[in-house]
């Protein structure tokens, strides 16, 4: 029978801290929360605006830049404004990349 290794023995399952479905999970588990967090704290004195959006929202967004029947779309952070959204995020939606189709 051979003699047990001084060696340390590997762990048969990946650490938590590299495994790729675990990482989702975490991630996902921490956007839920601050989402939750988020819409508790919406209108409250001192809230810094929404920063996860809905679809409607976001093809709202693309709809006030965009402009309809021969009228200027609104800038950035005119929407951000009236949609009471936070600062920046209606930039990272990109420029008039894309197009609202009805």
């Amino acid at each position: 029978m051979p003699a047990p290794s001084s060696r340390s023995r590997q762990p048969i399952f990946p650490s938590p801290s590299t495994n790729p479905a675990l990482q989702v999970l975490a991630a996902r588990e921490r956007l839920a929360r601050e989402a939750n967090e988020e819409l508790s704290q919406a209108g409250r004195p001192g809230h810094g605006g929404k920063q996860f959006l809905d679809v409607l929202t976001v093809k709202r967004i693309l709809t006030l830049r965009e402009g309809r029947n021969g009228n200027a779309g609104m800038s950035d952070g005119e929407i951000e404004k009236a949609l009471g959204l936070k600062k920046g995020l209606a930039g990272r939606l990109g420029g008039k990349v894309f197009a609202v189709v009805d």
